[in-house]
């Protein structure tokens, strides 16, 4: 018995069958569109893969991958989280876990006379924020060393030269405020 559903894009109706396994690809409008109940997975890594498909950080394929290898975890009485194999497959990376979660460290972050707007974006050395300047009130971009990489005496260097680096851009559309930092 087919089951249907309609596009929440175009309101295309789509007919199911057996063969769909945990999601749909709209032939009007392209969207791809998860399927409920159709994967063994509880509700938070059912809004994760939901949520991975909709953004198309990953595609159903790689969902199905995934989905099967947890399963076959679970039958081997091992416990593996949908998240966690994601990652060790790389087909999402940490941060991009903690931005659809809702995890943003930028409330932790506090640096003497600024005050911390939110997190630009982050990389293998560290994080960008957006902050304002406690006593001029300009906004600015502070670049954080991360905590581990900070402790190893060849990322610090390697960090402070591109922080002295930055300071010697010139361009009109950089505007310097030059402060460098070490806690």
């Amino acid at each position: 018995m087919s089951k249907s559903i309609k596009c929440p894009s175009c309101s295309t109706s789509i007919t199911l069958d057996e063969k769909s396994k945990t999601s749909i690809k709209c032939d009007k409008c392209g969207r791809t569109i998860p399927l409920k109940n159709k994967n063994n997975l509880d509700n938070v890594e059912e809004d994760l893969s939901n949520m991975l498909l909709e953004k198309g950080l990953i595609t159903s394929h790689q969902l199905e991958s995934v989905i099967e290898e947890k399963n076959k975890c679970k039958l081997e009485g091992k416990s593996k989280s949908l998240a966690n194999l994601l990652l060790q497959k790389h087909f999402i990376t940490r941060t991009q876990l903690k931005e659809l979660l809702g995890k943003d460290d930028s409330a932790t972050i506090a640096i003497k006379g600024y005050t911390i707007v939110g997190k630009l974006g982050g990389g293998g050395m560290g994080s960008v924020y957006k902050a304002v300047h406690d006593m001029s009130g300009m906004e600015v971009a502070i670049k954080v060393l991360s905590g581990r990489l900070s402790k190893k005496k060849g990322f610090l260097a390697r960090f402070m030269r591109e922080a002295h680096g930055a300071i010697e851009l010139d361009h009109p559309n950089i505007r310097h405020y030059p402060t460098i930092r070490h806690a």
